[in-house]
């Protein structure tokens, strides 16, 4: 038996290492029975970093009040600012908190929401809070008091300045002051509010400065934080006012490309939209021109509308978009750039049974994917997206922008759960894991139900408990399926995975485990042998951010690096049986041993060869007529 292990051990990392599918040993399902702890992959170590409750954080405001309290609930967004002298092994997380109701729970942080700075380090294959900055487990609370204050912190963005966005997510209740006024104090005569419930928006906001506004409309905007002072700098009011999620900055330092995570009702009948948001400087997003995307009939191209640039328009933009025809998705979450290609990857998280009719009847337009799938009937104008689907979304910076299905979800085996290791559904959160020239988005899960197959029995034991699933994916696949997912960790029972995080170099990623229990129980006996209702066991009964090392870079760092200047065209690995990576961006044509042409590929820095049979193939790179030999195996 221990020969045979070996062996199958050895197989394993060949395998991985031959074919680059991922810097991990992927793990059986069997392994994650039960759930009521978070699990990793066996070649991965999971330790916890900063915890609800446990740690603490400490509020600086900036009319000189100070407070340490408890850290707050549900931690959403995080990302990962790297010390410049030591990237991979010391830095700063920005951890978002996913509350309304800091109010009352964290009243010296103020009303609304929060996001805390936590310093770490990392000692040996392990992160802690970094003590030299911190005092003791006593991390940092970010002041949202120079804005008004914050709420519902969703979704996010590191941006190339250095600073931090962070998505407010509101829905429905936050429409009038009457509906916000349990968790937030709408006769507050303080930090720009007047006693009256009005805000008036900042004298260094052009355009809108001086503005007076509802106190419900001050929320629902993405925020900037600097993350070094701690403290909020702006609202983005000309991003427009939604229920944010996720956005993330495009390569020209000007957009934002983000969705809001939304579904229609009768009070508020628009539906979950696509946009970009264009700032009129680089690096300064302070003002600009926001868009909403709309597909073309028939087709997965589509055009991007101009909201009118007006204080009263950007206040209602999805209902402006509606009018304006724009095509609604089915709540559009996390949002995350390919650098190399220039496409934006989002998670449209999908919803068992949506009528859509209401947005239709104001507006609003059905986008072709779900045609295609067979998601939507006209008859009933009723969208049944239960599994959900990572979009992808071409030519942003264009004119021209096109939004397809790139990964459906669904079972691993099509149409057979029962046969399935795991079914992918609801994904939440996207972020991205580089390794030389290979790229994988990192799919977070956040599970709307049980039905329907998409918790596979044997996963969870006897209970159809909600248990939130994390994966790679490798982005040199084309017309990937859930079959090429990479399965890496499983949450606690009921929560979400969120916020995944990778350093630099990809060998650690942090990640958040949210509302544990649906509702993210609190507990006045918080310790060692605590269980929840559902078993979640201490210390994962709460929300909490992991650091999960182990991933190794070696098994895919030999994929040759982009150097256009270099003389020689570098393939590899050759042999294969997936893909041949280049060191350079090239045009190229694909021969088989009979001289048949078989794929031409403009600005490629690799080819796949999946689908082909064993055997000998040449490649002609067009700038210099070149003839390459690659062999394929299986």
């Amino acid at each position: 038996m221990k020969n045979s292990y070996f062996l199958s051990v050895v197989a394993l990392l060949l395998a991985a290492s031959l074919s680059a599918q991922a810097p991990f040993t992927t793990f059986d399902t069997a392994y994650v029975a039960g759930s009521t702890v978070i699990r990793v992959s066996p070649s991965l170590k999971a330790n916890v970093v900063f915890r609800e409750g446990s740690n603490w954080v400490r509020l600086e405001r900036q009319d000189g009040f100070k407070a340490v309290v408890p850290a707050p609930r549900e931690h959403d967004f995080l990302t990962y600012l790297p010390n410049p002298t030591n990237p991979n092994g010391k830095g700063l997380l920005a951890v978002n908190h996913e509350r309304s109701t800091i109010r009352s729970e964290r009243p010296a942080l103020g009303m609304g929401g929060a996001m805390s700075i936590v310093p770490v380090v990392r000692v040996g294959d392990t992160w802690r809070i970094d003590n030299s900055i911190a005092i003791g487990d006593t991390c940092f609370a970010v002041d949202f008091s120079p804005v008004g204050f914050t709420t519902t912190n969703c979704g996010g963005a590191l941006l190339s300045t250095g600073n931090v966005l962070t998505g407010e997510e509101i829905f429905a209740n936050f429409n009038s002051n009457q509906q916000i006024s349990n968790n937030f104090d709408t006769l507050l005569n303080q930090f720009g509010y007047d006693g009256q419930g009005n805000y008036t928006i900042p004298a260094s906001v052009p355009e809108f400065g001086g503005r007076k506004i509802k106190m419900f409309q001050n929320f629902g905007w993405l925020t900037e934080v600097d993350p070094n002072t701690r403290r909020a700098v702006r609202k983005l009011y000309h991003a427009g006012r939604m229920s944010f999620e996720g956005t993330v900055e495009l390569g020209d330092r000007r957009t934002l490309v983000h969705g809001n995570d939304f579904v229609p009702n009768s009070a508020l009948p628009h539906g979950s939209f696509i946009y970009k948001y264009v700032a009129d400087k680089p690096g300064d997003f302070t003002t600009g021109n926001l868009y909403v995307f709309k597909q073309n009939p028939g087709s997965y191209e589509g055009v991007w509308l101009q909201i009118p640039r007006n204080l009263d328009s950007l206040l209602i933009a999805p209902a402006i978009a509606t009018r304006m025809g724009a095509t609604f998705f089915q709540r559009i979450e996390w949002t995350r750039l390919d650098p190399v290609t220039g496409r934006v990857y989002l998670a449209e998280t999908g919803r068992d049974n949506q009528s859509m009719a209401l947005s239709m009847r104001n507006g609003a337009t059905v986008p072709q994917h779900w045609r295609d799938g067979n998601l939507f009937n006209p008859a009933d104008s009723v969208c049944r997206h239960p599994y959900g689907a990572v979009l992808v979304l071409e030519n942003a910076l264009t004119d021209k922008p096109s939004v397809r299905v790139h990964l459906w979800g669904g079972p691993e085996v099509p149409n057979n759960p029962a046969a399935s290791k795991f079914v992918f559904n609801s994904v939440d959160g996207i972020a991205l894991a580089t390794y030389g020239n290979k790229r994988f988005l990192v799919l977070q899960e956040d599970n709307i139900g049980t039905s329907l197959g998409r918790i596979v029995p044997s996963f969870v034991g006897a209970f159809p408990y909600e248990v939130p699933k994390a994966f790679m994916l490798d982005l040199d696949i084309p017309n990937p399926t859930p079959a090429n997912l990479h399965l890496f960790l499983t949450g606690t029972r009921d929560a979400e995975l969120t916020g995944a995080v990778m350093t630099p170099d990809g060998s650690t990623c942090f990640v958040n485990n949210q509302h544990p229990n649906g509702t993210g129980e609190s507990f006045a006996s918080d310790t060692v042998g605590n269980v929840s209702s559902l078993g979640n066991v201490y210390p994962f009964q709460r929300a909490l951010t992991v650091a999960i090392t182990g991933f190794d870079p070696k098994l895919i760092s030999s994929i040759p690096k982009i150097d256009q200047d270099a003389e020689e065209l570098v393939l590899f690995p050759n042999p294969t049986f997936r893909a041949v990576h280049f060191n350079k961006i090239v045009d190229i044509e694909l021969y088989n041993a009979q001289g048949q042409l078989l794929r031409v590929r403009e600005q490629v820095a690799h080819v796949n060869v999946d689908d082909l049979e064993p055997g000998t193939y040449f490649l002609r790179t067009q700038h210099d007529q070149k003839t390459y030999r690659i062999v394929v195996t299986r």
